[in-house]
């Protein structure tokens, strides 16, 4: 299946997750820390979106646990990944 997928061309080339690995260390990604992006995603626009995305949250995983509680991780740039009962 994965061979398949590789030999139709559905394969993201690794210069592109090179590239958005380095811009994402950088200092401009610094509304994107402890987000989720994927590679196909439009940086530009993400960054145009930098106020928002700080303020809600769109691109922070979220993991429930059972009973309805939820349990949210955070990382913050000066800070480890702590997670939080909610």
């Amino acid at each position: 299946m994965v061979s398949a997928a590789l030999r139709d061309g559905h394969d993201t080339p690794i210069e592109r997750a090179v590239e958005l690995m380095l811009f994402l260390t950088s200092r401009k990604a610094g509304a994107l820390s402890g987000r989720f992006v994927d590679v196909d995603d439009d940086l530009g626009v993400l960054l145009q979106q930098a106020a928002v995305i700080e303020r809600d949250d769109p691109y922070t995983l979220q993991l429930r646990a059972s009973l309805g509680e939820q349990l949210t991780a955070t990382r913050h740039v000066t800070s480890h990944a702590v997670p939080q009962l909610g």
